[in-house]
């Protein structure tokens, strides 16, 4: 991979110390213009989406989006491993007090997953 021209002059005043590099962008594409192979190679473990050339940097989850998240891995975990839910019925999560889901959806989650051996 090449390494990326700057785009645009980038603005003044420069950034401030306390402040983020914001000059530091240009040196990337510009929104819109990001091939894979860029996107890939940013290296980073911030959770970025990439579309149609542009990114979208993501807000870190909350504790409670990772609790529901792994809950409803363990749900699907545990269909997988027993067998136990049926299609139409509502799961509910030792975890999460008060949550519950729709097994259709747990069930279209583990049914891309491979299957475990008891």
């Amino acid at each position: 991979m090449h390494e990326p021209a700057f785009h645009a002059a980038p603005p003044e005043p420069a950034s401030q110390l306390g402040e983020p590099v914001w000059e530091i962008a240009y040196l990337f594409p510009p929104q819109g213009s990001w091939s894979a192979e860029q996107y890939l190679a940013l290296g980073t473990n911030r959770l970025i989406e990439f579309d149609h050339g542009s990114l979208e940097v993501l807000p870190m989850p909350t504790l409670a989006h990772q609790l529901i998240a792994q809950s409803l891995a363990l749900e699907g975990a545990a269909y997988r491993t027993h067998g136990r839910f049926q299609r139409g019925e509502t799961a509910t999560s030792a975890l999460l007090p008060g949550f519950s889901v729709g097994v259709t959806e747990v069930f279209a989650v583990a049914e891309r997953l491979p299957k475990t051996e008891p």
